[in-house]
């Protein structure tokens, strides 16, 4: 028997289409609209700009796009919202030319290891993101560079730069003098956006002037001139949201030098690792981050240059600790000076002051706790665990966009009282 259908039943279906396609429409993006790159060329944000035109509007994407606008480091503010169908983006450009003081501490020689100094900052140049740091410094280091980058000058992430420095300082350990002369060019690309490739060669030489009291100086370092042609070759998977400062990703990669020692200069070579992981624990109310860094780092050389030795003390690895061997208590000062390091941090940070945007240059400052571990060794064989030395403290972090971050920190360790202070910059 056949069965008429209601004529409205029939239009519902149509109906129902209709207004699901409206909907779709409604919260469709069909176009891209800029808002406050008055230096800056379109194209310099477009081309980090993964959301598709004409498709949905994704919030997920949406703030993928914000962190790589944001992680160009020329924009103090990066929003990125929509009004109907216009996907719309807007930054704050900083300043371009920006004078800086050149500051180093080198907390081996305490209130003898600060050096000052002058530069400037060119960011942005021509509207591309191309950059360019000038400057100098004297006291503990005589110093003056010229570091020039293009960071994207052909397809995915191809960058080029230049860099040129000289730099004359003495050894905190064994008390020589050492002149340092670099030129490098380095370019690097990208495989989708995690993958990042990139590779340096140049030219170095080095000039030691100067005795030392320490009876290993003239065994471990018998000549006074180096010169290496070297090439240096860096892989890094990197998912971290902001790059300067993150709350969530991971950073995992390696890194291969090879330093070909000319005329009489002995060769030497490296390979580092590191893994750093950061977790934003939502559920806390305080929101704070708990951050995991790994570290190993591995020499090669019949004969390794005592200027390449390293300190398993101090703010690049275990802090609560001096980078000076002798300085450090009597237990762990021969644990200290190593051709080869495995070092372990885990620290909790959370903001003090939130990141604020003056006139174009953003500012804020957190606070931290840590807790570090290391060993070392002058080869692989002699790595033990009973080599290990670990320190603790706590530390403030200050943000200024553009500069990056400057990190004062207060190190302990079991054996003393303490503190050390240990100062750094992401630069």
């Amino acid at each position: 028997m056949r069965h008429n259908i209601h004529p409205v039943f029939r239009i519902c279906p149509i109906i129902i289409l209709l207004c699901i396609q409206l909907i779709a429409q409604t919260d469709t993006v069909t176009h891209i609209r800029l808002e406050g790159n008055q230096k800056t060329h379109d194209s310099t944000i477009l081309r980090e700009v993964c959301h598709q035109i004409p498709a949905p509007f994704d919030t997920a994407i949406a703030e993928e796009d914000q962190n790589r606008i944001y992680n160009l480091g020329i924009f103090s503010t990066v929003e990125i919202t929509r009004e109907d169908s216009s996907y719309i983006i807007f930054v704050t450009e900083g300043p371009r030319w920006i004078p800086f003081p050149v500051i180093h501490y080198n907390e081996a020689k305490g209130k003898d290891g600060w050096s000052y100094g002058l530069g400037l900052a060119l960011l942005n140049f021509r509207g591309i993101n191309e950059t360019v740091h000038v400057g100098f410094s004297t006291g503990d280091a005589d110093n003056y560079f010229l570091f020039v980058q293009d960071p994207w000058v052909a397809g995915n992430h191809i960058s080029l730069g230049l860099s040129l420095f000289r730099q004359t300082n003495i050894d905190a350990v064994y008390a020589y003098r050492i002149t340092q002369q670099h030129l490098s060019i380095n370019t690097g690309f990208y495989i989708r956006q995690l993958h990042k490739f990139s590779a340096t060669g140049g030219y170095e030489h080095r000039d030691i002037q100067g005795e030392s009291t320490n009876p290993l100086f003239s065994a471990i370092l018998p000549e006074k001139q180096f010169d290496h042609l070297f090439l240096d070759f860096t892989y890094e998977y990197d998912t971290r949201d902001i790059y300067i400062d993150p709350q969530r990703g991971s950073q995992i990669g390696f890194e291969i030098t090879q330093n070909a020692g000319l005329g009489k200069s002995v060769h030497f070579n490296s390979v580092q690792f590191w893994e750093k992981k950061w977790i934003l624990l939502r559920h806390l109310s305080s929101e704070p981050v708990l951050s995991f860094t790994t570290v190993a780092v591995i020499q090669f050389s019949d004969r390794l240059p005592l200027f390449e030795h390293l300190y398993l003390g101090g703010e690049d690895y275990v802090r609560g600790y001096s980078p000076i061997p002798t300085k450090n208590p009597p237990k762990v000062q021969n644990r200290m000076e190593n051709q080869n390091i495995i070092y372990q941090s885990l620290a909790v940070q959370q903001t003090l002051f939130p990141r604020t945007d003056f006139n174009g240059i953003e500012l804020g400052i957190d606070w931290h706790v840590f807790f570090d571990w290391g060993f070392g060794s002058d080869s692989i064989k002699e790595f033990r665990l009973s080599r290990s030395v670990y320190g603790y403290g706590f530390g403030f972090v200050f943000f200024a966009s553009g500069f990056g971050l400057v990190v004062f920190d207060f190190g302990f360790n079991p054996y003393e009282s303490g503190p050390y202070l240990h100062l750094s910059d992401s630069n």
